[in-house]
């Protein structure tokens, strides 16, 4: 046997099996994500204003450019002889041709100087005129929610400045549409955002709306609470120290809307804001977000779901005193039906909460022991691919850290654990290969502690022909597995 390739660089403790989701790991999320932040990021026309879009919808695209070049004159000319009502319905027309359709019309209005003219309504000596600047900044909601490049435009422009002052309005709906405005920068790239945050007027005012927001317009409460969402997303994440103050609001504000987008906005800001430590994740379970999390795992929305998934997740990561309470809500109930739901990526999402449950205590592994679940993750281990049989992987190696003797030997007879192990890291996947060899490092330090004058587990191992599949990855090209597999025989297995 050849001597270790390079120093180890230490042994895997019981915490570091625990995983948080720190990015979207999975493509249903990521798409369903983003389609709903897109859906919201254009600010639709109000019931008394749907004949008159829907009309502008049925044209064609060159008549539409055409009528966004006649209003752009006309713009001009009622500004320049000032008509407050001429100019509402100008911006309004022009709102009702651009949000017709999911297409940017930034750089076709980029002839016409328009969008300038447009950001100038919302300086200081417009404030007179509330009308004119909601119009105005219902554009510029508009102008920021389709591309990127169109955001960057309006950031050349000045967008910005003029936004953040007229966070001092005393109007609700220029105020609604200014943090929409905003929340679709800060939504479309972490630096927007982090510029953003750094206004401590800005920070102080989503504060204060967000422990008042009862008390806010519908229109208001959903905003801010899509604002907050936005500000803790994003990679990479926001310092705590600028975010944490949020939780109990959010907490809150969890336990009493009825509102399905505030309530899935809310999900979302809460599992970014206990992805930083065990101390957030502790709070939030004060708060009483294990029971709200738990009830919302079952429900059939899928925008709920997908949300509600990561927090469970992330929870699930936490103390296990706070486990204990997940537990106590009924989280295996659920995580048991999820495993059964008919998209692939939600039973993924619910083999990783599971797989931190199976990093617990033995008094909770014994809860998992005491359902069927581990039957579902076996059968999920035959049919799924390679990344969702990598969480059930780790729900069979991480259970192993805990669990006593009489545990193991119920995981070895009725699941066939160690054979299962075995099973996959014969195939060499270097992805399934270094969680394995941990896990077996955890199991065969335990047969080492025993009672017996032999390891029960090397015997076993021995037994079904699990030393041929070690000393076959010995020959592994990579480095990390290559070692594993050295240290492991080196420290259980006698070798010539």
């Amino acid at each position: 046997m050849e001597g270790p390739r390079s120093q180890q660089t230490g042994d895997s403790g019981l915490e570091v099996v625990k995983i948080k989701r720190e990015q979207f790991r999975v493509e249903i999320r990521k798409e369903k994500v983003r389609a709903m932040i897109d859906a919201k990021r254009k600010k639709p026309s109000s019931d008394d204003d749907k004949e008159k879009n829907s009309h502008y919808a049925n044209l064609k695209n060159e008549e539409k450019d055409t009528m966004v070049e006649e209003n752009a004159k006309r713009l001009r000319l009622v500004l320049k002889y000032w008509d407050e009502s001429q100019v509402v319905e100008v911006l309004r027309t022009i709102r009702f041709i651009i949000s017709a359709e999911e297409v940017s019309y930034i750089e076709p209005l980029r002839k016409t100087d328009l969008i300038s003219d447009i950001l100038d309504l919302l300086d200081e000596k417009y404030d007179k005129y509330p009308d004119v600047q909601q119009e105005a900044s219902w554009l510029v909601i508009n102008f920021a929610s389709v591309a990127s490049e169109d955001v960057v435009y309006l950031l050349e422009l000045g967008c910005l400045n003029r936004l953040r002052r007229l966070l001092r309005t005393k109007n609700e709906k220029v105020l609604e549409h200014v943090l929409w405005a905003l929340t679709n920068i800060i939504g479309e790239d972490s630096s927007y955002r982090d510029e953003i945050i750094t206004d401590k007027y800005f920070m102080k005012l989503v504060y204060n709306m967000i422990e008042n927001c009862e008390k806010l317009n519908l229109g208001l409460q959903k905003t801010i609470c899509w604002l907050v969402s936005n500000i803790c997303r994003g990679k990479p994440y926001p310092l705590r120290q600028d975010v944490y103050m949020f939780l109990p609001h959010v907490a809150r504000l969890l336990l009493i809307v009825k509102d399905k987008t505030q309530f899935v906005d809310l999900m979302y800001a809460l599992s970014y804001l206990i992805s930083y430590t065990d101390d957030d994740v502790h709070s939030a379970i004060v708060l009483g977000m294990g029971p709200v999390v738990v009830n919302a795992l079952n429900d059939t929305e899928l925008d709920i779901l997908m949300a509600t998934i990561r927090a469970a997740g992330n929870l699930s990561a936490g103390r296990h005193d706070d486990v204990d309470e997940l537990l106590a809500a009924g989280i295996l109930t659920s995580v048991n039906r999820l495993l059964d739901h008919s998209r692939g990526a939600i039973r993924k999402e619910a083999l990783w909460i599971l797989s931190n449950i199976c990093a617990g205590e033995s008094s909770q592994i014994q809860l998992v022991l005491n359902t069927s679940i581990l039957e579902k993750v076996n059968a999920l281990l035959d049919k799924e691919g390679p990344d969702t049989q990598k969480e059930g992987i780790l729900c069979l190696c991480n259970i192993l850290y805990a669990s006593t003797d009489e545990q193991i030997q119920h995981l070895i007879v009725k699941y066939n654990i160690i054979e299962r192990l075995f099973y996959f890291l014969d195939t060499k996947k270097d992805y399934f290969a270094a969680s394995i060899l941990e896990g077996l490092d955890a199991l065969l330090s335990k047969g080492e502690s025993g009672q017996h004058d032999y390891n029960p587990y090397v015997r076993y191992i021995e037994e079904i022909q699990g030393t041929r599949v070690l000393e076959d990855l010995q020959r592994h090209g990579d480095e990390e597995i290559y070692n594993q597999v050295y240290e492991l025989i080196d420290r259980y297995f006698e070798t010539d």
